[in-house]
C-alpha cells in the first residue's frame, strides 16, 4: 500500500483477539463463555446491527475489565496482521485507535465466526473506521444517556436511580448517578485527546445492554430480557433515534466523523496465506453478523488476517 500523497496505511494500530463464546448446536443464536459468561448481553438476534451492538458491547467490557486476550499483535508497514491457530468458537477483534496528524482512526470491534468444521480456510478483513479530526481545543463536553427499552409492560421492573462509571484511557475517571431528575443524563468536560468510555455499574435484573458511542456521545441501552430476536432491533433504532435527536441530539448529525466501510472476503480457501490481498477468490465473506448458515464460513486451526489501509482523497 502506497503511504504517499493520496493513500493512508495504519501501520503500527495494536489489536486483540478474544474468545468469547461459541454458537449453540443446532440453533441461530450464541452462548457467551469464559471471561465473558457473566455478561448481560443478548446474543440471540443475528442481524448485523443487532451483533455489530454486541461486538462494540463486548469490547467495551473487555477494555474496562481488563479482559486477557487470547492473542494480540501490531499492523506491520503494509497494514496487515494475522492471528493463527484459533479453534472453533466465537471471537471478538478489537482494536486501539491511532493517532496519525491531525487524525484519529478508530477501528470498530468485529466478531468472527468459526463455528463450521470445514478444514485450512483461511480468510481476510478489512475493519469498519470512523476518522476524526481532531478538535483545536484541548477539552470536549461528553454526554451520557441512558434509555430504557421494551418494559413498559413490566414497571415495577426499572431501576428508580443507575449508576454509570466513566472511564479516561480505560483508567475510571468518576462514578456518576442517572436517574429521572436527571433525565438519565449526565454531562462532562473532558480532555479531547483521551479516549472514554462508559459502564454501568452494575445492570438492572431482567435486564440486557448494549453501549453505543460516537466521538463525544454515550448511549446505554437496557433492553426488558422478555423481548428477543428480531424485534429487538427495529424497536432500538426507532427510539434511540428519537431520544438523542429530543435530548442530546443525534449521534449522526452532531459527530465530527467519517466512516469508511470495508468488505470482508475470503482470501484463500487452498490453505495458504496472502495478507496483502493478493490471490483472493472475491467471493464475499458476511460482516459482522450476516452470517450465511448454509456456507462453511471457517475452521478450527484457521487464521485470520487483517489489513488496514485505505485511499483518502487529499483536498486541493
Amino acid at each position: 500500500m502506497n503511504c504517499q500523497t493520496e493513500n493512508v496505511t495504519i501501520s503500527g494500530m495494536q489489536w486483540k483477539l478474544y474468545r468469547v463464546g461459541e454458537r449453540i448446536p443446532e440453533s441461530n443464536s450464541f452462548v457467551l463463555q469464559d471471561d465473558f459468561a457473566d455478561y448481560d448481553v443478548a446474543m440471540e438476534d443475528l442481524t448485523s446491527s443487532a451483533l455489530q451492538d454486541a461486538a462494540d458491547t463486548l469490547e467495551n467490557y473487555a477494555v474496562l475489565d481488563n479482559i486477557s486476550p487470547l492473542l494480540s499483535g501490531v499492523t506491520d508497514q503494509s497494514g496487515a496482521l494475522c492471528f493463527e491457530g484459533m479453534s472453533k468458537g466465537l471471537y471478538l477483534l478489537s482494536g486501539k485507535s491511532k493517532l496519525i496528524g491531525d487524525k484519529r482512526y478508530i477501528p470498530s470491534a468485529v466478531l468472527v465466526d468459526l463455528s463450521d468444521k470445514e478444514t485450512n480456510l483461511d480468510f481476510m478483513t478489512y475493519p469498519k473506521f470512523r476518522v476524526r479530526k481532531m478538535p483545536s481545543s484541548e477539552n470536549e463536553m461528553y454526554t451520557v444517556q441512558k434509555v430504557w427499552l421494551h418494559d413498559e409492560e413490566y414497571p415495577d421492573d426499572r431501576s428508580t436511580e443507575l449508576t454509570v462509571a466513566i472511564y479516561r484511557d480505560a483508567q475510571l475517571e468518576e462514578e456518576v448517578k442517572l436517574n429521572e431528575q436527571n433525565n438519565w443524563t449526565y454531562q462532562w468536560t473532558g480532555s479531547a485527546a483521551s479516549e472514554w468510555r462508559v459502564k454501568e455499574v452494575e445492570v438492572p435484573g431482567n435486564y440486557t445492554v448494549i453501549y453505543r458511542a460516537n466521538d463525544t456521545q454515550y448511549v446505554i441501552l437496557n433492553s426488558h430480557s422478555t423481548v428477543r430476536s428480531s424485534m429487538v432491533t427495529p424497536l432500538v433504532t426507532t427510539e434511540i433515534t428519537t431520544s438523542l435527536e429530543t435530548e442530546i441530539s443525534s449521534l449522526s448529525s452532531s459527530s465530527q466523523s467519517k466512516t469508511e466501510t470495508f468488505p470482508m472476503t475470503i482470501s484463500s480457501d487452498s490453505g495458504s496465506r496472502n495478507s496483502s490481498g493478493g490471490g483472493s477468490s472475491g467471493r464475499k465473506l458476511p460482516q459482522t453478523g450476516q452470517l450465511w448458515w448454509p456456507v462453511p464460513l471457517l475452521i478450527g486451526g484457521g487464521l485470520i488476517c487483517i489489513v488496514i489501509g485505505w485511499r483518502m482523497h487529499q483536498k486541493k
